[in-house]
Order: structure tokens, then C-alpha cells, then sequence
């Protein structure tokens, strides 16, 4: 479920030389005391706009930090094709997200690859996009020693960005991991089957 911890960053490259710094709110529903509610998983980050077509960005998960496992994502988003009136524009952001514990020093790294189509419309360009993620599992082994069989989670979202001309305000939803069983872990995901998990996310982006 690592894939979890965040929507795309970044579905709409920036503006040439622009720069954006934001707060990531959100993570997959689950029963909690007999509510059902997102885990709250949250990031900080930013990113640079470093041609009108390509933008670079990192974030720090902080709710990781809390319980002493470092862990950063730092990828590009590229646009591959623009919008022309109901075609959508189409995005390409590959990433890694990487991660070390401050107790024994075990390191991790998981690369994303995620694929988005978007159309912007209204006066301020607000966003509606639809995509997948993708995360891929390295080891050939868990983390309780038997054989890994996932390598690949596969993830489909819908998202929408209000945007104002210094402020990003948007909303995801996740199916995370639709083909993985849930059953049988200690923490109860939500879903509309035994499989995966619901994830619901915010983002607050400012631009400068």
C-alpha cells in the first residue's frame, strides 16, 4: 500500500520558471473504532517549472518522519500531448520514491511511473484529470521472508483542481491496487471488493 501515500503530484506541468510548494493530505479508507476514514497520511514538497512542457519536483513525507523512516518521492512531469478542444491533454510523470529507517539503516526504493489525461476548462483553467499510477516492487523478498509476489501495483484515478491564479485546491480519489487482496492484514482497507483499497487525498499547491 505504499503507493498510497500520494495522488500524482504534479498532472499539468508548471509555467516555464515557475516555482510551487504544497501540503498533501490523505491515504486509503479504513475502519477505524467503527468509522470508516482515510488514513492520515501526509507529505510537503514542491516543484520547478523547468520548460513549458516539463516540470521536476520532490516531497518529504512527514507522516513517515514521525515514526522515524525517512522517505522522499522526487520525479518529472512531462506533457506528451496537448489539449485540442475534447481531446484531453496527456502527462507522463516517472518517479522514485525512496526510504531509510533511522534505526538500522534499511533502505528502500520503489519507482512510479503514472499516466494522466486532463482537460482544463473556465476562466482560471480548472483542472478534471483521469490516470493511473503505477509502483513497482524491487525485492524478491517481504519483509517476513517469503517469496514477493507483487511487483507491480496498479493503481486508477480521477482527480479535479480548482484553480485560482496563486492557489491550487484539489481532490482525488484512488482505487489502490484493485487486482491485491486486502483480506488477512491488520488493518481493515476499505473497497468495493476484497481486493485493495479506496484512497481520498487533498492538496493545497501555491504557486509563485
Amino acid at each position: 500500500m505504499i503507493s498510497s501515500c500520494a495522488p500524482s503530484r504534479f498532472v499539468k506541468p508548471l509555467e516555464k520558471g515557475k516555482y510551487a510548494a504544497g501540503i498533501n493530505l490523505g491515504g486509503p479508507l479504513f475502519d477505524f473504532s467503527g468509522m470508516t476514514i482515510p488514513i492520515p497520511f501526509s507529505s510537503i514538497g514542491g516543484g520547478y517549472g523547468l520548460t513549458e512542457n516539463t516540470t521536476i519536483y520532490s516531497n518529504l513525507h512527514t507522516t513517515s518522519l514521525l515514526f522515524g523512516v525517512y522517505m522522499i518521492d522526487a520525479g518529472i512531469t512531462h506533457k506528451v500531448l496537448s489539449q485540442k478542444g475534447y481531446q484531453p491533454a496527456i502527462s507522463i510523470s516517472p518517479a522514485l520514491n525512496l526510504a531509510i529507517d533511522q534505526w538500522e539503516g534499511n533502505f528502500k526504493c520503489w519507482p512510479q511511473l503514472d499516466m494522466n489525461m486532463y482537460w482544463n476548462y473556465g476562466k482560471h483553467n480548472n483542472l478534471i484529470y483521469a490516470g493511473v499510477s503505477n509502483m513497482f516492487e524491487l525485492a524478491s523478498k517481504r519483509e517476513d521472508g517469503l517469496k514477493q509476489k507483487e511487483h507491480w501495483l496498479f493503481s486508477p484515478q480521477l482527480g479535479y483542481t480548482l484553480v485560482r491564479p496563486k492557489m491550487e485546491y484539489g481532490i482525488a480519489v484512488k482505487y489502490i491496487a484493485p487486482f491485491t487482496s486486502h483480506q488477512n492484514l491488520i488493518i481493515e482497507y476499505k473497497s468495493p471488493s476484497d481486493n485493495g483499497a479506496i484512497g481520498i487525498y487533498l492538496n493545497f499547491l501555491r504557486k509563485f
